[in-house]
């Protein structure tokens, strides 16, 4: 009994100190104290206890977990749950069921989780996890700064200025929340929308269950989930080896660095600056090998299996460049069971990986579909400078300890194991990957991030195996690497991407500071205010959220990579700028670009048009279309800020 009560008392701390997490930073960044503590809830009752009680189903009988690997298991548990329900009732058109659902599931967990005796047992924290629950915190401080502070909600920030990329993945998120598949958001044009959905699919789900809105959801909720998962998933990667190397390694994968004013690489900016997609796949990465290796030193364990299955398939959703990557260890090790005869081991995680695979990049992604996909795509011969800037400048620390441990691989037959064969094959195809093919805006750095992993994995596997006899040699490796570590630290905080990421916490530390709005009197055309917001914010509540919204602001603008009215009204757009749809809809984007023009030209038989074109409601930027009259027959006034007005299409 003293057990279960331990246990159970273990459970309602984490909680708690889960949802003191999610309310300060909700009560800092947001400012509603009742919305905070709701969405807090929600995400504690829809996300995290759902984790739990699969960590105790997917758990052997008394299995024992480190604090920080139970937090990993649970958090990662509970983002599969998240996904797996939104696959039961959006598809279907049933988001109306999804509160229920959550109602239901969080019942359901706490029974579970009675019922099975807690099945797990965290055992009793020691200096080492203390260490680690410390750097644990130091992350989440580092995302929230720089990621979630920096890019708060306009309520609380005077100049708002948002990532290209973030108001993308927003967008996707809220058009997930939709239908499945999406229609792409920034076009209605009526066809499927492909891509790696998954960090935005959990997203959209969360909302549909809260009701909170996408952004605040996607940048001040979303740092402890990310941080937990990301920190987590390489501690529990790297505690197969010496504590030393442990460290060692968190070190060298989560706060060093290129050089990445030189390099195509933007390792630390996705790390910590923008963490979604990527790093999403990137923790699932580690979370995969981690499971999938404790399954090459045993016997076959189903519940191993479902958790690398889960984990797997999360990783390939979130971003495929890490599943694509990270596929040749399991390949290696497989091939190695079929010449054991363990046919069970060997055909049930080989097939069932290239299954799952298959079916995400066809069903998520668009393989084989040719208006899908990046056009400019192409593999060469690199030349030297395109391999420094992708290899050499990306991360000296972990390229370099890949390239020492390979001469030691050669040199010594006694370091050698199939797991540091498969990641040396798996880290060297990543890099190769990473210089040879060429993408739009260097897309094709996903590879070699995706390679710093089994890099890493391959470089701990040797040196925890190697036979130092030489102190001299010893400590000159590792006086060398602490060099290079420590340039690598100064490099992400001043000197990296836009500036490092000092700057992008000092304005997250200054957007806390001046939490109260600041009215905003002489604003360009180009700006962002708080009346633009709150305009935004009325059409994303009192709006269907099939509707389609036509704008002024991309088009009439200039500005093809505005996507702030996308994002925040959470609705369909008829068209915003040109960004990222290469050739698709070229004839079609033409034609509705001059189309929108026409109706803020006040041109009659455009505004006519208007309902032909299934537009439901067009927004006027005053500041920026100030002669646009609107047309009472046609367009109904619906709601007005001082800067915006909302026109309801009436036929």
């Amino acid at each position: 009994m003293h057990s279960k009560i331990r246990e159970a008392c273990g459970i309602l701390v984490t909680l708690t100190i889960c949802f003191f997490v999610y309310c300060c930073m909700g009560i800092l960044l947001k400012g509603s104290l009742f919305d905070t503590m709701a969405v807090s809830l929600w995400h504690i009752a829809g996300t995290i206890l759902p984790g739990m009680a699969l960590a105790a189903l997917l758990s052997r009988k008394h299995a024992q977990y480190r604090i920080i690997g139970w937090l990993t298991i649970s958090f990662a548990l509970g983002y599969c749950a998240n996904i797996l329900s939104y696959f039961l009732f959006v598809p279907f058109q049933l988001q109306m069921l999804i509160p229920y659902w959550g109602i239901a599931l969080t019942v359901g967990s706490l029974f579970v989780l009675v019922r099975s005796e807690f099945r797990f047992s965290v055992q009793k924290i020691k200096r080492a996890d203390m260490m680690g629950l410390a750097c644990l915190t130091v992350c989440l401080g580092i995302t929230y700064l720089c990621y979630s502070a920096y890019n708060a909600a306009p309520v609380s920030n005077v100049y708002p200025t948002y990532a290209t990329d973030l108001m993308y993945w927003i967008e996707n998120a809220s058009a997930l929340a939709n239908s499945f598949l999406p229609i792409d958001p920034r076009v209605s044009v009526g066809e499927t929308y492909y891509y790696h959905f998954f960090s935005s699919i959990q997203i959209a789900y969360v909302s549909l269950l809260s009701g909170a809105d996408i952004f605040t959801l996607g940048t001040v909720f979303f740092a402890l989930g990310k941080t937990v998962l990301c920190f987590g998933a390489f501690y529990l990667l790297l505690s197969r080896y010496s504590p030393k190397l442990q460290w060692f390694g968190l070190i060298a994968i989560l706060f060093c660095t290129g050089l990445e004013e030189k390099s195509i690489v933007t390792y630390c900016h996705h790390l910590w600056i923008n963490p979604f997609g990527f790093d999403i796949g990137y923790a699932f990465e580690a979370l995969f090998l981690y499971c999938f290796l404790r399954q090459e030193e045993n016997s076959f364990d189903f519940n191993n299996f479902l958790l690398c299955i889960l984990f797997f398939a999360v990783c390939c959703g979130s971003k495929a460049p890490n599943a694509l990557v990270i596929l040749v260890i399991p390949g290696v090790i497989c091939l190695k069971w079929l010449t054991e005869k363990e046919y069970t081991k060997a055909f049930g995680y080989g097939l069932s990986l290239l299954f799952i695979f298959a079916l995400i990049m066809i069903t998520c992604i668009g393989l084989f579909i040719a208006s899908v996909g990046n056009g400019s795509m192409e593999i060469s011969v690199p030349d030297g400078e395109k391999v420094l800037q992708t290899v050499v400048y990306s991360n000296p620390l972990i390229i370099g300890l890949f390239a020492l441990c390979l001469g030691l691989f050669v040199l010594d037959k006694k370091v050698r194991s199939i797991v540091s064969i498969a990641a040396s094959l798996c880290g060297f195809s990543g890099l190769l990957l990473g210089v040879i093919v060429t993408q739009d805006g260097h897309s094709e750095m996903y590879f070699t991030m995706s390679a710093f992993v089994p890099c890493l994995l391959f470089a701990a596997e040797i040196l925890d195996r190697y036979e130092w006899k030489h102190i001299v040699a010893t400590r000159t490796v590792a006086t060398l690497a602490g060099f290079v570590m420590a340039g690598e630290i100064v490099s992400m905080l001043f000197v990296g991407y836009h500036g490092g990421i000092g700057q992008y916490a000092k304005k997250g530390l200054e957007n806390i500071l001046c939490k109260d709005a600041v009215a905003q009197q002489f604003c360009d055309a180009s700006s962002f205010t708080f009346a633009d917001y709150d305009a935004l914010a009325w059409v994303r509540d009192n709006t269907p959220r099939d509707s389609v919204l036509l704008s002024d602001r991309s088009v009439i603008n200039k500005e093809d990579g505005f996507m702030y009215y996308g994002a925040f009204s959470e609705r369909q757009q008829y068209l915003e700028g040109d960004r990222y749809f290469r050739d698709r809809y070229l004839e079609e984007r033409t034609r509705r670009r001059l189309f929108i023009e026409q109706v803020f030209a006040n041109d009659k038989d455009a505004l006519k048009r208007i309902a032909e074109e299934n537009i439901d409601y067009v927004i006027q930027t005053k500041r920026i279309t100030p002669g646009f009259e609107g047309n009472s027959s046609i367009l109904r006034l619906a709601y007005e800020t001082s800067t915006v007005r909302i026109y309801e299409v009436v036929q």
